[in-house]
């Protein structure tokens, strides 16, 4: 097991510097031009969320065989690197038309094993400044986090941070968008009013968002459209499930994806497909409640269906999740229990079919369990499930495990959260958590407002194709005489 991470020493203040790295990956990767001549070359840019010790960009024909690679820039942040053409950047030879030309882009770095905070962002409604101006998340920041995982997605990298916002020019910034480093995705223009999405109904709950239990809880992503977002909560007109655009400029704003059915203390969402069907399933009590949706929507006139039956000392659930083999996790404070049932239980699950004793996965936990996330693909050695609780996280180990029942001990966890840099053990500051592409963990502190990250090291080798819309061609600089 990693070593585990004691932070409860270190300084509260400004943002966090250190001389350990996270994972690095690239995101965001775009080319200049989509159709270029085949000596023009082309501008790739790229982001990365930690420094590197190098990187290598490739460009891959349209059978996925490498045609070019050359040296990128290795700097965390926006990097861009001028590409000739040709098949070493340099002196080779160019490459020949064709379309369905794509980069990747592969960041190296060794750094020990064993889990280390490697940054931070003091207080989103801030934008980092070290003075706390102002409290606006105060107490109910952030409430849950959402960090895009799928390199397929135009959005992938992006970190989504919810809260609550009061404030009447505003409007109800209940999200902020973060670009895999923890910088504000689009950078620091002196307005954060520009770098969130707004909640619903701007107009008439511009002042009526923040404070009680008026909150964004969960988040989610549609698996049709890998940049649009789910939000369940809170508001002053009711509970509510909400969808947004993460390619949308900022401002973007919720709309509202369940006006036809009512739904109450909605705690958590995740949006699956399962058979050729698409579902929101809903954290509610004591149970999940499925909805069938149409579009981004939730089906009009649905009642859902409760799919957990009687489990024996459980009475209040958080968090929901799906892996990427479609296992479904499950999180309930009362009972400190998280369940596991696999893809073919929840495909056939009905109106309390899902129990303790069909369930994969039985984790006990020594203190209440709050969030539950999976890391992405690109996580050396397979994605991990991770759990948090109101004192740490818990690392459970890779998602393949078939079966895995457990009481764990509080010397089991992970990374340590402890008072005063995370508040109290009440389960109102629990840490909200999310987990990239690659397995680092971003943690989030309600009480001081921040945002910061931890990596379990190591020799990594990250590879990225940059998404589907950022193709190219190369056309031939042979005049086609034909036409004279």
């Amino acid at each position: 097991m990693l070593k585990r991470l004691l932070v409860s020493s270190i300084l509260l203040g400004a943002s966090l510097t250190s001389t350990a790295l996270a994972i690095p990956y690239a995101s965001g990767i775009q080319v200049s031009s989509t159709s270029v001549a085949v000596t023009a070359g082309l501008t790739i840019s790229y982001t990365l969320n930690e420094d590197a010790d190098s990187v290598s960009i490739e460009v891959l024909d349209s059978g996925n065989s490498v045609v070019a690679t050359f040296a990128g820039t290795a700097t965390v942040g926006l990097n861009s690197v001028v590409w000739n053409g040709r098949n070493d950047n340099a002196a080779g030879a160019f490459l020949t038309s064709g379309t369905g030309y794509k980069v990747r882009v592969t960041a190296a770095k060794n750094t020990a094993a064993g889990w280390t905070l490697t940054r931070g962002h003091r207080s989103l409604g801030n934008l980092g400044q070290t003075a706390e101006v102002n409290t606006i998340f105060a107490g109910f920041s952030p409430n849950t986090m959402l960090s895009v995982k799928n390199p397929s997605s135009d959005a992938f990298g992006k970190l989504v941070v919810a809260s609550t916002y009061n404030n009447a020019t505003a409007g109800n910034a209940v999200a902020v968008v973060m670009n895999p480093d923890l910088s504000l995705a689009g950078g620091y223009d002196g307005s954060y009013a520009n770098r969130l999405i707004k909640g619903l109904a701007d107009a008439t709950n511009a002042t009526g968002v923040g404070g009680g239990n008026n909150a964004l809880w969960g988040l989610s992503l549609d698996p049709d459209d890998l940049t649009t977002l789910y939000g369940a909560g809170q508001i002053p007109a009711g509970s509510e499930v909400m969808s947004a655009s993460l390619t949308t400029p900022y401002p973007a704003s919720f709309a509202d994806a369940d006006s036809a059915v009512s739904i109450t203390n909605p705690r958590d969402i995740a949006v699956q497909n399962i058979s050729a069907s698409k579902f929101a399933f809903l954290c509610r009590g004591g149970n999940i409640t499925r909805f069938p949706m149409t579009g981004t929507a939730i089906t009009a006139a649905s009642t859902g269906t409760d799919i957990v039956g009687t489990i024996s000392g459980i009475a209040y659930s958080k968090d929901v999740e799906f892996d990427a083999d479609g296992n479904l996790y499950w999180v309930t404070q009362a009972g400190l229990k998280l369940f596991r049932w696999d893809a073919a239980t929840v495909a056939a699950a009905t109106a309390g079919s899902l129990l303790d004793t069909n369930a994969a996965w039985v984790v006990t936990f020594p203190e209440r369990p709050m969030f539950v996330k999976v890391a992405g693909a690109g996580a050396p050695g397979g994605p991990h499930v991770f759990v948090s609780t109101t004192l740490g996280v818990y690392d459970l180990g890779l998602a393949t495990q078939a079966t895995k029942t457990v009481t764990l001990l509080t010397t089991d966890r992970a990374i340590e959260l402890n008072a005063p840099y995370y508040g109290t053990s009440s389960v109102t500051y629990s840490p909200p958590l999310a987990v990239d592409y690659v397995g680092n963990v971003i943690a989030g502190d309600r009480v001081n407002e921040h945002v910061r990250m931890y990596s379990p090291g190591g020799n990594t080798s990250i590879p990225v194709t940059a998404p589907a819309s950022q193709s190219f061609a190369l056309t031939s600089n042979v005049p086609d005489w034909t036409q004279y």
